[in-house]
C-alpha cells in the first residue's frame, strides 16, 4: 500500500517535507518526487529506496525546490509482493513525456510487459507499475487488471485517476499570519489524514474543501484552482490482487531539519 501525492498551486513553506513524512506510514521502501519549476519548463525528478524521513534530510535542497514549485507529484512506496526494492523500482517512473506514480497492483504485468514493450526493453521492466506508462500515454487502462491510484505529469498539467484505491483531492487555502504570506493549492493524496497531519504541524492557518472523485474518471488539477473532469478513462479492475490489504501502523511525524545536500535532477 503506497501513497501517491500531487499538487497544483503554491504549497506553504516546509509543507512538502511534512507531507512526505506523514505519507511514509503507508510505505518505507522508497520515496520520490517530480516537479516543474516553471509552467512551461522541464520536469525535475528524483527517487531513492529510502524512507521519507531519511529522504527529506539527504535530499533537502531538492525537497525545498519542489516545495517552491507550482506543480508536482510525490510517492512513498510499499513494494508489491516479490518486487525488488531499489531506487530503479521506486517511483516516479518516466515514459516518453509522462512522469507518473502509482498506488495499487497490476496483476497481469508480466503479460503487459511482453505485449507493450519491445523485446530489448522487457528485461528492464522489473516491477508491475512500470507497465502503466504506455497505457497512460493513450489514456486507456483497460488492458491492466488490478487497482489504481495514479498521479502523473504530462502536457504541462497534473492528472489523477483511481479505481479500487482511495484517492482524496482538496482545495486548500492557507495563510501565515507572521509574514502575511498566503496561497491556494489543489492537493491529491491517498488519504485525507496525511494532508491533515502534515498541515497541523505548520504554524499557519488553513482550511480546505474536499472533492468527491469518481472512480474511472480522468481529472486535471487546474492551474486556476479548479478540479477539471475529462470524462471516463477505460479501466479494468477485475480480479484485483490484495485490494483490501491491511494498513501498516501510523508512525509519529518527525521534526524535520534540512541539510545542504545537492539537488538530484532529471529532465523530460
Amino acid at each position: 500500500m503506497c501513497t501517491v501525492l500531487a499538487w497544483q498551486g503554491q504549497l506553504p513553506p516546509n509543507s512538502l517535507s511534512n507531507l512526505l513524512v506523514a505519507a511514509q506510514c503507508r510505505g518505507t521502501d522508497g520515496t520520490g518526487l517530480a516537479w516543474r519549476e516553471t509552467k512551461s519548463g522541464p520536469v525535475n525528478y528524483d527517487k531513492c529506496s529510502i524512507p521519507a524521513s531519511e529522504y527529506v534530510v539527504c535530499r533537502a535542497k531538492m525537497v525545498t525546490a519542489a516545495n517552491a514549485s507550482l506543480s508536482g507529484i510525490g510517492h512513498c512506496r510499499n513494494a508489491s509482493r516479490n518486487m525488488p526494492v531499489d531506487s530503479n523500482n521506486s517511483h516516479p517512473f518516466i515514459w516518453k513525456n509522462i512522469v507518473y506514480a502509482h498506488n495499487g497492483a497490476v496483476k497481469n504485468w508480466r503479460q503487459l510487459r511482453s505485449t507493450l514493450f519491445a523485446k530489448a526493453m522487457q528485461d528492464s521492466i522489473t516491477t508491475d507499475s512500470m507497465t502503466l506508462g504506455p497505457l497512460l500515454e493513450f489514456r486507456d487502462l483497460s488492458q491492466a487488471v488490478g487497482s489504481f491510484g495514479l498521479v502523473w505529469m504530462a502536457h504541462k498539467s497534473v492528472w489523477v485517476t483511481h479505481s479500487e484505491k482511495e484517492l482524496e483531492t482538496v482545495q486548500l487555502k492557507w495563510e501565515d499570519k507572521k509574514d502575511g504570506s498566503s496561497g491556494n493549492v489543489l492537493i491529491a493524496c491517498s488519504t485525507l489524514a496525511i494532508i491533515e497531519k502534515a498541515f497541523d504541524l505548520l504554524d499557519i492557518e488553513y482550511s480546505y474543501s474536499r472533492y468527491d472523485l469518481e472512480e474511472g474518471i480522468l481529472y486535471e488539477l487546474g492551474v486556476d484552482g479548479d478540479l477539471l473532469s475529462h470524462g471516463d478513462i477505460p479501466i479494468n479492475s477485475s480480479n484485483e490482487a490484495d485490494a483490501h490489504s491491511s494498513k501498516t501502523n501510523e508512525k509519529a511525524l518527525l521534526q524535520l531539519e534540512l541539510d545542504n545536500s545537492q539537488i538530484g535532477e532529471g529532465y523530460v
